[in-house]
Order: C-alpha cells, then sequence, then structure tokens
C-alpha cells in the first residue's frame, strides 16, 4: 500500500492517502443501512462543481474543476439527455463511522444535480490525524452517486475502475493531481459514452505545470 503526504497553501494540514476500495452509489437505490443520517446539508458552495468543505485542495484545483463543469453543462445542455452536471465535495470528519451519517442520494437531490437527471456527485471524505506534531488528513473513503438516467451510460464498474486508476493510483504523489486525473477521466467518459464524442483530450504534464505555476 502505498501513501502519500501533501501539504495543503489552502489549510496548513498534510495528506496521506489510504488505497481503499471505492463505494459506489446509484440514485435509484434507497441505502437504508443506517438508522441515523444528517437531516441537514450544506448548501453547495458559489462554484457548485467543487465544494472543498475539507479545506485540503488549492485554488488552482477548485478554479478548473468549476470551469470544466461549467464548460461540461454548456456544451450538452441543448443535447438529447443534455445538461450534464460532475461535482466533486471534501469532507472532514471524526471517524469512519461518522461517514455513516452522509446520506449520497440525499446531497445530490438537495443540490439538484444535472440537468435532466444528468447528474455525477463525488464525495470524498477525510479524517484528522496527528502524527509528531503535525496534522494529517487522511482519504479514507470514496463514494459516487449518479443520476438515473446517467446511470444508463455509465456502469458502476466503469466509474469504480475510473476512480482506483487516478484518484488511487501509484502515480500520484500529490492530492490535487489525483484529483484532476480523475475528474479529466469523469469527463472523458461522461463525453464520450453519455454524447458520443469522439475523444476528450488533456495533458497531466501540462496540469502538473499550472499547479506549480499557480500555487
Amino acid at each position: 500500500m502505498v501513501q502519500m503526504k501533501y501539504q495543503s497553501s489552502i489549510s496548513m494540514t498534510r495528506y496521506r492517502l489510504k488505497k481503499i476500495s471505492v463505494l459506489l452509489c446509484i440514485s435509484f437505490l434507497t441505502l437504508m443501512l443506517f438508522a441515523c443520517t444528517k437531516d441537514e446539508y450544506p448548501r453547495p458552495t458559489n462554484q457548485f462543481y467543487v465544494n472543498d468543505y475539507a479545506n485540503i485542495l488549492y485554488q488552482a484545483t477548485r478554479s478548473s474543476i468549476t470551469r470544466e463543469g461549467e464548460r461540461l453543462y454548456d456544451v450538452t445542455q441543448d443535447e438529447e439527455d443534455g445538461g450534464a452536471q460532475l461535482v466533486i465535495a471534501t469532507f472532514e470528519v471524526e471517524n469512519l463511522a461518522e461517514i455513516a451519517e452522509y446520506d449520497k442520494t440525499e446531497i445530490f437531490r438537495q443540490w439538484e444535480i444535472g440537468k435532466n437527471d444528468m447528474g455525477l456527485l463525488v464525495l470524498l471524505f477525510f479524517v484528522g490525524e496527528t502524527v509528531d506534531e503535525i496534522n494529517y488528513l487522511t482519504l479514507v473513503e470514496t463514494q459516487i452517486e449518479v443520476g438515473y438516467r446517467m446511470e444508463q451510460y455509465l456502469t458502476p464498474t466503469q466509474l469504480g475502475q475510473i476512480v482506483d486508476t487516478t484518484l488511487y493510483s501509484d502515480e500520484w504523489d500529490d492530492l490535487d493531481l489525483a484529483v484532476m486525473n480523475m475528474v479529466y477521466e469523469l469527463l472523458s467518459a461522461i463525453y464520450i459514452d453519455c454524447y458520443d464524442y469522439e475523444s476528450f483530450n488533456y495533458d497531466m504534464e501540462v496540469y502538473e505545470q499550472y499547479l506549480i505555476d499557480n500555487p
């Protein structure tokens, strides 16, 4: 298991990534595994497409996710089953048990993600810890909620593979690069599989330089 440490310029904490299984939650399934859930959730931020409540991402990453989210919605809204939206949210929790209080379907519904139910919500959960007087945020769980209509184009297996090979890849030792790699691959799947685009091209080396120039 490879662990990654990352120091955020925003939260002034460090980040360690543990490779774990990705949990996928499809919107038409109501999972009643836990009786205790939150009645209210924070409203989406002004950026909408990125909601960094854990305060762990660079502003450059937040801006990039927002721009890509806006572009996706704009270019697909007139398509059949159009108006796709990809939304990322991070949360810091006290422990693993607290994650059970977050109902992905309810957050998806309250935030009204995706026109025509063509939405995709990715939740990243972090737990804080202190080691040798250094504060860390550890990514402990990733969950995905898929709109009912989008689910006919993107399968849980496909989405799980994308997250495993990007966010949890041994290639990245930086959270922002891992997150953007995941975002780009999810966008590629949406454009190609949902709307029959021939390709969606991106360059992680270019994005890495962008992060260096805009920390």
